[in-house]
């Protein structure tokens, strides 16, 4: 779908994002440009390397104070 769309889907498997997002639901996410910046409070999604597995991650942005 990413190549077609530009678009990316992912399940939230836990209940970290509840109750903004439910447990089992499908989030629809698109790549960042590299200009574009986050916004204080926006949802990301992101991979991270966890044991040589790639793991995504759903979660607030918050900017470091």
């Amino acid at each position: 779908m990413k190549e077609w769309t530009g678009y990316q889907t992912f399940v939230i498997l836990t209940d970290s994002m509840v109750p903004t997002i439910p447990v089992d639901s499908l989030v629809v996410v698109k790549d960042l440009g590299e200009k574009e910046e986050l916004s204080q409070g926006e949802i990301i999604s992101f991979y991270v390397d966890r044991l040589g597995d790639k793991v995504v991650f759903t979660i607030y942005f918050e900017k470091k104070k």
